[in-house]
């Protein structure tokens, strides 16, 4: 049965599979946690290296056939490969400057860089509004246990943006805006979008629901379509860059 990690995977895959084919390509994955997206890629024909610093998430990838290795980026060392990707990591990483310069390193000239990441610095109270009235319907229909200190239990208390900025350990993170400028100065940009974003939220607290995937599923639709109306801006952030041959 689907679970609410298996809507998130298909979107993170479908984006790259977009870049990187059917064909064989030779691929790192940044921050791969579990393997999930590394399994997808794998079985449409890619060599991954999935790395990850949490000894437990590389365990449970190598239970799924994933190549995963515990591993520090920039740290990490490898030959050359087509693509070097970050899954929702590069925020993380406290050397922004050196993981992009090594990820340009290790990809073969014109290879790929390619991030999907989010724009915390962008939340305003539109944002918040909407999903706090999505979540107040979802918690109404489901046992929802959301954390207290989880960003889902701060939306469904009520808290605005700028209080939300105020506690969310985001705060201290690579902003999108700095992640943007340090990515185009290494590379050539050769793609950038925005894309959903508040449905991962509820997909961190119940990954494995199976019968909150159909409302997981709706949610991420819902965020779709109010971003296409302009209701709320899209929280999401994609990037692909190419290693130039000079």
């Amino acid at each position: 049965m689907r679970r609410p990690v298996d809507i998130a995977t298909a979107e993170t895959a479908a984006f790259l599979l977009e870049w990187l084919g059917d064909s064989h390509r030779r691929v790192i994955e940044v921050g791969a946690g579990d393997g999930h997206v590394a399994e997808v890629l794998g079985q449409r024909g890619h060599e991954v290296v999935a790395i990850d610093t949490d000894a437990e998430s590389v365990a449970r990838a190598r239970a799924r056939g994933v190549d995963a290795r515990e591993a520090r980026w920039p740290e990490f060392t490898s030959e050359p490969v087509d693509a070097v990707v970050f899954t929702r990591s590069l925020h993380h990483i406290d050397d922004l400057e050196g993981a992009i310069a090594r990820a340009c390193e290790l990809v073969v000239p014109k290879g790929l860089v390619i991030v999907e990441d989010f724009a915390f610095e962008s939340l305003d109270d539109a944002m918040v509004g909407w999903f706090h009235d999505h979540l107040r319907v979802i918690a109404a229909a489901t046992d929802l246990d959301a954390p207290g200190d989880s960003f889902v239990a701060r939306v469904l208390a009520g808290g605005n943006a700028a209080a939300i900025h105020a506690v969310e350990p985001h705060r201290d993170l690579h902003s999108w805006t700095r992640m943007r400028d340090a990515l185009t100065e290494g590379l050539s940009p050769v793609d950038a979008r925005s894309a959903p974003y508040f449905y991962r939220y509820l997909i961190r607290i119940a990954p494995d629901r199976t019968d909150l995937a159909s409302v997981v599923g709706a949610l991420l639709e819902a965020e779709l379509a109010a971003a296409a109306r302009g209701w709320i801006l899209p929280f999401g952030r994609r990037f692909v860059g190419r290693r130039p041959t000079t």
